[in-house]
């Protein structure tokens, strides 16, 4: 097995950096062959239908035992309801985009146009679906358009350098990008972090090249980025574009790699409809869980399991952010300093329990639930785009508290509650099979 790199290696005898010991600046053409070298083999494709169940709201089917291993197949998935397959069916897929085979900044407002087609037509798929649903079926009631996860999603060209940069690096440029609302002024800059709510966040990077080895380098940067904003997030979606064989592929990385969907033509109306799919597999996200975001977090405040109580909540507070092992593969460990908000009913001292120092790879679930996303804690009812605050600094505090996120662990994409079920990328599940897209 290969290892996993911090991306990008450092040159210090430490992997560690904080606040007073910030990481060496990187140029773009070294991050990009150090991040080639992080993912090196560990990519794979699946068919565009497989991968809309993966990005998929979805729940455990009720015979399946609950164990620490599920493959897609155990899952029932939003996008295969009957009431959700004859609501998209309503929608033709958009008309071939023009692409331009030879320069490549020419492509980046059609295919941004050619999205937002798609995006129309889930939203109105989604008003209908929406009116199907029921509040006693497998999902229940769906949320009202607007209340969904990406309401206003909207696709446009941007080719400019992001607003922050991210480790240490050059920020990085995206050809196209995915937000909320309108698309910003020509002056205006994005942020993988906005600093505050009057800026614009990037929740969809898009990167259009004419060969795919370096298409994915790219896009891992973009995948990088969003880690770094929202450390304890799942997976990190791109879309990538080859306008030299007018093809498309989702990018889904996460721990264990990259898993993306096989390439989609353009040129046919049957791979149109398969991105239309896709991507309202994604409107149909509810939850901040859904896209991938912790559900004990908001990147402020903290909901955990009392160890000596599991059933009990412990709302804990951020004081300081000790630690990153920033990486687009790998562990990912990320350490922070907590508080408890309020005493335990319990427990007449106000810090928290010495055995409490655990890992946060702990099962959140409750007994009487067969979901995957489970509840909602109340840290992220609080406010779930909150997730992209974490650069508050505070004094080291005596006890910390470890996240880690480990592709190799068995079952530790579970015990994360996970949508994208990390098992897909391995062996085990008849439609895998490895891509064929070589990073050198």
């Amino acid at each position: 097995m290969s290892a996993s790199f911090s991306t990008p290696k450092k040159k210090t005898t430490s992997s560690a950096h904080t606040p007073n010991t910030p990481p060496l600046s990187r140029h773009q053409s070294e991050l990009l062959g150090l991040i080639g070298q992080e993912i090196g083999a560990h990519t794979w494709q699946f068919p565009a239908s497989v991968v809309a169940q993966m990005l998929s709201p979805k729940r455990l089917k009720t015979r399946v035992k609950d164990t620490v291993y599920h493959p897609i197949g155990d899952y029932d998935c939003l996008i295969d309801e009957k009431f959700v397959q004859k609501a998209l069916a309503k929608y033709k897929a958009p008309a071939r985009p023009t692409l331009d085979p030879s320069v490549e900044r020419r492509n980046y407002d059609p295919v941004s146009k050619f999205l937002n087609t798609c995006v129309e037509n889930c939203q109105s798929a989604y008003i209908r679906a929406c009116g199907n649903s029921r509040p006693k079926s497998r999902f229940g009631k769906l949320q009202q358009s607007g209340s969904n996860w990406w309401p206003g999603l909207t696709f446009f060209e941007y080719d400019k350098q992001t607003g922050d940069g991210v480790g240490g690096a050059e920020p990085v440029k995206p050809d196209f990008v995915g937000a909320r609302g309108k698309p910003p002024n020509k002056k205006d800059r994005c942020y993988w972090a906005p600093p505050d709510p009057d800026q614009v966040g990037i929740y969809f990077p898009g990167e259009v090249k004419k060969n795919w080895p370096e298409l994915i380098r790219q896009a891992a940067t973009y995948a990088r980025a969003m880690t770094s904003a929202v450390p304890l997030r799942l997976f990190s979606v791109v879309i990538g574009v080859n306008h030299k064989d007018e093809t498309l592929r989702f990018l889904i990385f996460h721990r264990g790699g990259l898993t993306a969907s096989e390439e989609l033509d353009l040129k046919t109306e049957a791979d149109r409809w398969a991105v239309q799919k896709i991507l309202f597999s994604v409107y149909l996200w509810q939850k901040p869980q859904d896209a991938g975001f912790p559900a004990f977090t908001n990147g402020r405040d903290y909901i955990l399991p009392d160890p000596r109580d599991i059933e009990t909540e412990l709302p804990l507070k951020v004081t300081a952010y000790l630690y990153h092992a920033l990486s687009v593969r790998g562990r990912g460990s990320f350490v922070v300093s907590l508080d408890l908000v309020q005493p335990h009913p319990n427990d007449s001292t106000k810090s928290p329990p010495s055995n409490l120092r655990q890992s946060a790879r702990i099962r959140l679930k409750k007994s009487n639930s067969r979901s995957i996303t489970g509840s909602t804690p109340q840290a992220c009812r609080k406010g779930a785009h909150d997730v992209n605050e974490c650069g508050n600094q505070g004094s080291f505090q005596e006890r910390t508290y470890v996240f880690t996120k480990s592709a190799t662990s068995r079952g530790s994409a579970n015990r994360y509650q996970t949508h994208l079920c990390y098992a897909l990328s391995q062996s085990r599940t008849r439609h895998h099979s490895t891509i064929n897209l070589p990073l050198y």
